[in-house]
């Protein structure tokens, strides 16, 4: 049996940071969350009484609107996701090569880890106000200041997250198919997309 001592020695750098960057700022944000709320400052001010003032303000039924909208955009972003990844996905997983397929999902991967600020600068090129598609959304009189403006740039952050992750996951999904059920469907006389919709995506769901 092997001595539980150099297990830790060994889980002790990784526990050290997981404490320090992880665990110690959530214990911050914690207690600051139950300070008196200061206007203008970053953080409480020394001595602030301890108050639950912050926590009942949620009651505020302006939050409920907020998070209302906040799951109704991550879910409908999250659907457009899925059904923008799927032919993709299928594609990478049944049509391309081998080494294809690694190139692929390594470029992929690379962008699960893109900087936020480089996305955000893509967004901003792709539909700020000096972009085409900004000029176009101009052009039907709605301002970059508008609700719509706002929520296509929401959404265009949200999908430049979510789509490379959906490929990834339904790939994987598709790849542990054999193909041998498409083909089955398609000799019982099942068109390529009557089997795609009848077989592979309900045994993608199964598989989840």
């Amino acid at each position: 049996m092997l001595s539980k001592k150099p297990t830790l020695v060994l889980l002790a750098p990784a526990l050290m940071i997981l404490i320090a960057f992880l665990v110690a700022p959530m214990l911050i944000v914690a207690n600051e969350s139950v300070r008196e709320f200061v206007p203008g400052r970053v953080g409480a001010s020394e001595g602030a009484l301890v108050t639950v003032a912050n926590y009942t303000e949620l009651l505020n039924p302006v939050y409920a609107t907020y998070f209302l909208q906040t799951y109704l955009i991550a879910s409908l972003s999250a659907l457009l996701a899925i059904l923008v990844s799927f032919p993709v996905a299928n594609y990478v997983a049944r049509h391309m090569g081998s080494v294809g397929r690694r190139i692929s999902i390594s470029a992929l991967i690379g962008l699960m880890f893109l900087s936020s600020t480089v996305r955000i600068y893509a967004i901003q090129l792709t539909f700020g106000s000096v972009s085409g598609i900004g000029s176009f959304i101009q052009y039907f009189g709605y301002s970059t200041n508008s609700n719509v403006y706002v929520y296509m740039n929401v959404f265009a952050g949200l999908l430049h997250y979510q789509i490379p992750l959906s490929i990834l996951i339904i790939s994987g999904a598709i790849m542990n198919l054999s193909p041998r059920y498409m083909e089955a469907a398609q000799s019982l006389g099942a068109s390529r997309c009557e089997a795609h919709f009848n077989v592979t995506i309900p045994l993608c769901v199964d598989l989840h």
